[in-house]
């Protein structure tokens, strides 16, 4: 199911080539579109490639239109965008760059007011340690902070979305008490079964210093409002607001 295009999809394997079987759900959506205006057939052609935000860049360089401004994040991990059919002699071609097992990282994604964060990693542990980053990284350059200062952290929760609510608002007094910017983290446990999580972790950062951190933007707090947690085979991702 691939709800925000407005569809249901299933893959076949031929050898080295997949073939995507593409429902509508309703009569919305560009699959649902593309049917009501040519019928069944052919909707696209799709290419595997190693870099697609540098591949992209490259296009744009030779007058090549894409649909998306920046490459989307599918269901499954991959990035995919495409060429649009006026670059393409009438053809949409999608670009698509394969989910690497072990990524991990976090992602700023849009949004209107506030500081809505995207972070990954192959397991819940990773997941969360990227979590953190992205919350300092909100506020200051994290190469400038050094791992001068060590503290350690104990958190619990009901379930994943409380756990990871106060795993960063922990992490953020840390910094509005102690005046300590993190920019390394371990997590060196996470036990438990909902609703009695607990989570454990060592992070490493130095007190802040006006002088040496550039200031970004401060964050007052974390939310609730569009809070997800998507564990997929190899792969974990967190959503999260940060009020700003």
């Amino acid at each position: 199911m691939v709800e925000e295009q407005g569809m249901r999809a299933a893959w076949l394997k031929l050898g080295d080539v997949k073939i995507e079987l593409m429902e509508p759900l309703g009569s919305e959506g560009p699959v649902a579109r593309f049917l009501a205006k040519r019928g069944e057939g052919v909707h696209h052609l799709a290419l595997d490639v190693s870099d697609i935000k540098a591949i992209s860049e490259r296009l744009r360089e030779a007058g090549i239109r894409l649909v998306y401004d920046e490459p989307r994040r599918a269901h499954d991990g991959s990035l995919y965008n495409f060429i649009h059919p006026k670059s393409a002699h009438g053809v949409l071609i999608e670009l698509r760059q394969e989910r690497s097992t072990g990524e991990r990282g976090f992602e700023f994604l849009e949004h209107t007011a506030d500081q809505y964060v995207l972070a990954y990693g192959p397991d819940l542990k990773s997941a969360f340690e990227e979590a953190a980053k992205a919350l300092f990284a909100t506020m200051t350059d994290l190469s400038t902070v050094e791992p001068k200062v060590q503290v350690e952290i104990e958190v619990e929760g009901g379930d994943v979305k409380a756990l990871l609510y106060n795993w960063l608002e922990a992490l953020l007094l840390k910094l509005d008490i102690d005046g300590l910017l993190l920019s390394e983290f371990e997590v060196l446990e996470l036990s438990g079964r909902e609703p009695a999580l607990k989570l454990r972790a060592r992070a490493k950062g130095e007190p802040f210093d006006p002088s040496k951190h550039p200031q970004y933007v401060g964050v007052k707090g974390v939310t609730y409002h569009l809070m997800d947690v998507k564990e997929l085979p190899g792969r974990v991702e967190l959503r999260f607001l940060l009020d700003v």
